[in-house]
């Protein structure tokens, strides 16, 4: 159904009101769930060199410590930043905060000599 309307730029504008809902049922296979894509952005993804990293020092992480590590990219992205440190008690993490990514993890041991370089941030968990 039309709604016409003056809206003091022409004289008449035919406005459809009808409204159409879609069953999820009814919507193709190959059609992308932009909500789908979104989920995927907000996963930390974790860098080649990060994974090498982690085996090497046989650092693990929890979910609880993963959790805190992605509301800190959270907060850090809402600041605008992009390259940072996430402290935690025993590690640091560098993470590219624009690619989502956590490009090094560096265990309690290797913390002492460590000098990090190119972030603007940096944050405690």
């Amino acid at each position: 159904m039309a709604r016409i309307i003056n809206n003091g730029y022409f004289n008449k504008v035919a406005i459809n009101t009808d409204i159409q809902h879609r069953n999820d049922s009814d919507k193709k296979k190959s059609e992308i769930n932009f909500e789908d894509i979104l989920d995927s952005e907000k996963k930390l993804k974790f860098s080649a060199h990060a994974q090498k990293r982690m085996e090497s020092r046989n650092i693990t992480i929890n979910s609880e410590e993963m959790k805190k590590i992605e509301e800190s990219v959270v907060k850090l992205r809402n600041k605008g930043c992009q390259d940072s440190v996430i402290l935690s008690k025993d590690r640091a993490y560098v993470v590219s905060i624009k690619n989502n990514t956590v490009v090094t993890v560096v265990d309690e041991s290797s913390l002492k000599d460590s000098i990090f370089t190119n972030i603007d941030s940096m944050t405690l968990v």
